[in-house]
């Protein structure tokens, strides 16, 4: 069984990952907080920006695999991004210690690295968006003949931490009418999104990504790839699906709109389901899974068993 290492397991790419390949892998997690408690995951607290301390875990866990999802892994929905410079240094790092222990790596990069009206993103589209700089900063500090680069929206169940979705949010929201972190939903079955309405993507559940990213790790993938859903969709459309699959009222005419402007991030993965051989998930989907993940147990095994009050985005 290969070893894979994953750092910045306490976001929501990197316990799901561990959460869905924990089976196929051998899975060693480092966290840059509270190590969270997944089942039939180990996981260690410590310093990411300290590249000493990620030398020595890469080599005494001799990975075949490792993947870096760090601030910028986080979904243009998930932002904003105040600590993204970081990311290029840890990713740079990373890229020394798999090139010494043969290792391959996978960095997971987010697609508000675009912004505006364009409707959709090839892998050659301009970077204009509110993470731009940071992730292009991390995504030219690695060689892209020996690195795998991902980038995406992505969407999951949290660890249990402070570090919640905007998927859960979501849910939390419809489930018991306000969250913790603000959102709303009063009487009269109005939601009121923390971000706006009328954002499109293309967001795709991050245990789906999973078995996307484990394909590409077996066929050797290096280079920058798109990996969304399949459609694009608005944050109403995500909100009102979401709410229908849970059996919940809201509709997207329900679902009040914001007034901050209109951006686009959506991702043209062509490029990535014909090297990879394996279809996008639809909207609705992905959704299914996510709600399924909640009574099946897979929501309650990613948080070690445990629930605790969330308070920011990631």
């Amino acid at each position: 069984m290969d070893r894979l290492l994953i750092v910045g397991m306490e976001g929501i790419v990197g316990a799901n990952l561990g959460a869905t390949l924990c089976d196929r892998f051998d899975v060693l997690g480092l966290a840059g907080g509270a190590a969270p408690e997944i089942q039939g995951v180990s996981a260690i607290d410590m310093d990411l920006n300290d590249p000493a301390q990620l030398a020595a875990h890469v080599r005494q866990f001799g990975p075949q695999w490792i993947v870096f999802c760090g601030e910028l892994s986080r979904s243009s929905w998930d932002g904003p991004y105040e600590t993204g410079e970081r990311d290029a240094a840890a990713a740079a790092a990373l890229a020394r210690e798999a090139q010494a222990v043969r290792a391959r790596l996978t960095v997971v990069s987010t697609d508000a690295v675009f912004a505006g009206s364009r409707i959709f993103h090839d892998e050659r589209a301009p970077a204009t968006g509110p993470a731009a700089a940071a992730a292009l900063a991390m995504e030219r500090a690695l060689d892209p003949a020996a690195t795998l680069i991902v980038r995406t929206n992505a969407y999951g169940w949290s660890c249990g931490g402070e570090k919640i979705g905007f998927a859960e949010r979501l849910w939390e929201t419809f489930e018991n009418g306000s969250d913790e972190s603000g959102w709303q939903s009063p009487a009269g079955a109005t939601f009121v999104p923390a971000l706006p309405s009328s954002a499109a993507a293309t967001p795709i559940l991050a245990s789906d990504l999973a078995f996307h990213l484990a394909r590409a790790y077996e066929l050797g993938l290096a280079g920058l790839y798109h990996i969304g859903g399949a459609e694009r969709t608005s944050f109403r459309r995500f909100a009102a699906e979401l709410a229908s699959l849970a059996g919940h009222c809201h509709s997207a005419e329900t679902i009040a709109p914001a007034s901050r402007p209109v951006w686009e991030t959506s991702l043209i993965s062509a490029r990535a389901q014909g090297a990879l051989g394996m279809p996008l998930p639809m909207l609705r989907e992905g959704l299914a899974r996510f709600v399924d993940q909640a009574a099946s147990g897979y929501r309650t095994r990613l948080q070690g068993g445990r629930r605790t009050a969330h308070a920011t985005a990631a």
